[in-house]
C-alpha cells in the first residue's frame, strides 16, 4: 500500500530582528563591544524617542532634558527620562554616561526623583559614580545638588565643593533608608522640622505625619510588588525645604513601589487621610 504525501506549504523563514535587546546581549557574559553598544543605543532610542541617546565606543550616552519640572509642557519628558534611567540600570554591566551638561533648569522635586534613581543604580550595581565635565554644568544645577545634599546620598568618586551662599530657600538634606534602618534615618528629622515650624511660625502638628507617611511607604508601596531588588525593597527617599520669604514649606517623601491609586484603596485608610488633612490650609502639590 502506497503512502500518499500531502502537499504542505513551505515554512516561512523567521524574520530577523533588526535590534537585539540589551538584556539578550548582556547574557553573553562578555564585555560589550562597540557594535553591541550601537545596537543597544538604537533599541533604547526607539523605546524612549523623546530623549537624545547615542553611543561611543565604550559606553551609552543619555542627555538630560534641558528643563526638568513637573509642569504640563515638560512633565512627560521628565518621566520618560526617569524611566530610561531605571531601564538602563536593569541591564547588567552596561556602561552608561548621563550628560548633566544639557540640564539648565530643575525643580527640587525633580532633583529628588533623579537622586533616587542614581541612588538605586548605585545600590543595585554596588559601585561609585564618577562625575564628568563638572566645570561645564550649569551653576544653578551645581548649587541645587549641593544644597539638597545630592552627593551626600549618592556616593561619587570626585565630589565638588561650592562656597556657601545665603539663600531664601533652606533644605533638609536628602535622606534614604529602609524599614530596618528607619530609626537612624529619622533621628534628627523631627528636630529639623521643629526648627522649621518655629522659623515659619507654623503649627508643628502639620509635620507630625512625616514618620506616618514613611511607615505607610514600607507597609503598602512595596507590598504587592514581586521581584524587587532587596536593596530597594521598602526603601524611601526624603527631602524638605522652606522659604523664609514666601513662608512656604515643602516636604517630599518618595518611593519606588506601586502607585497610590493602586495601593491606597486596598489599605482602607483613605477616608482617615481625607479627614486628617481637611483640618489644615494645605494647597495641592507644587513643583
Amino acid at each position: 500500500m502506497k503512502k500518499v504525501l500531502k502537499n504542505t506549504p513551505p515554512r516561512k523563514a523567521k524574520k530577523q530582528r533588526a535590534v537585539v535587546s540589551p538584556t539578550r546581549i548582556s547574557k553573553k557574559g562578555e564585555k560589550f563591544q562597540p557594535e553591541d553598544l550601537k545596537k543597544i543605543a538604537i533599541f533604547v532610542s526607539n523605546k524612549y524617542p523623546s530623549l537624545k541617546i547615542y553611543f561611543q565606543p565604550d559606553k551609552i550616552c543619555i542627555d538630560c532634558p534641558p528643563s526638568m519640572r513637573m509642569v504640563d509642557n515638560t512633565a512627560e519628558i521628565v518621566l520618560e527620562f526617569l524611566a530610561c534611567l531605571r531601564y538602563v540600570c536593569s541591564v547588567p554591566r552596561l556602561p552608561v554616561s548621563i550628560n548633566i551638561e544639557t540640564l539648565r533648569d530643575m525643580s527640587p522635586m525633580c532633583a529628588l526623583l533623579m537622586a533616587s534613581e542614581f541612588h538605586r543604580w548605585q545600590l543595585i550595581k554596588n559601585m561609585k559614580i564618577r562625575l564628568v565635565n563638572i566645570e561645564e554644568w550649569h551653576p544653578q544645577i551645581k548649587r541645587l545638588f549641593t544644597e539638597m545634599g545630592m552627593f551626600n546620598l549618592v556616593i561619587v568618586e570626585n565630589a565638588y565643593l561650592l562656597d556657601s551662599v545665603e539663600s531664601d530657600e533652606k533644605y533638609i538634606k536628602l535622606r534614604s533608608a529602609q524599614l530596618v534602618k528607619m530609626g537612624d534615618a529619622l533621628s534628627n528629622i523631627d528636630d529639623e522640622v521643629a526648627k522649621i515650624a518655629l522659623v515659619m511660625n507654623q503649627n508643628y502638628k502639620m509635620y507630625g505625619g512625616i514618620e506616618e507617611a514613611i511607615t505607610n511607604v514600607t507597609q503598602w508601596a512595596y507590598k504587592y510588588l514581586l521581584g524587587v531588588n532587596r536593596s530597594i525593597k521598602n526603601r524611601w527617599w526624603f527631602c524638605a525645604s522652606y522659604n523664609t520669604t514666601t513662608k512656604r514649606t515643602s516636604i517630599m517623601v518618595y518611593d519606588h513601589g506601586a502607585t497610590i491609586p493602586k495601593t491606597l484603596p486596598q489599605s482602607g485608610i483613605i477616608e482617615d487621610i481625607r479627614k486628617y488633612i481637611s483640618g489644615f490650609d494645605i494647597v495641592t502639590w507644587h513643583d
